[in-house]
């Protein structure tokens, strides 16, 4: 029995890990799992996940951040409030939810240091480190699959 392809991308937020990950998806064929931010802020909030989907159809996300930038302030209103399911507070449920994703970055890399003594970030540790400033998305792709090539 062949034993099925399994990609695994450790990443840091920010890093373009994500997009590599879907396009890897496509090519090979193989499903793609990640977290899902609506969903997570869903959770959080009790919020339907739906009326966060269909916020996102209102405003798009580069509006969004642009606006809430002038407004941003962490604060999330409270259940009873009649602005609870605003665009705004919305939004501010998914900045919580994505500043939580990069404190998990911090405790992913305590937990590995803690376990294993080594460092989240030394490339010994890994089959295959790219950096996707100096190879871009595609440029790691491409690299991706060839290595996977090479091993299969």
């Amino acid at each position: 029995m062949e034993q099925p392809l399994i990609i695994t991308i450790a990443r840091e937020t920010g890093s373009g890990g994500l997009e590599i990950a879907k396009k890897l998806s496509a090519t090979f064929q193989i499903p793609y799992y990640d977290r899902d931010l609506l969903r997570m802020a869903s959770d959080v909030s009790g919020i339907n996940e739906e009326l966060f989907g269909k916020a996102d159809e209102r405003i798009g996300w580069k509006e969004m951040i642009f606006s809430a930038k002038k407004v941003y302030t962490g604060e999330i209103l409270p259940p009873d409030d009649d602005d609870y399911i605003s665009t705004r507070n919305l939004f501010s449920f998914q900045a919580k939810v994505i500043k939580e994703i990069a404190k998990e970055d911090r405790r992913r890399s305590a937990y590995y240091h803690y376990y294993t003594g080594e460092e989240w970030r030394d490339v010994a540790g890994y089959d295959l480190c790219l950096d996707t400033s100096k190879y871009g998305i595609d440029g790691c792709v491409e690299k991706v699959k060839k290595a996977i090539e090479v091993l299969f």
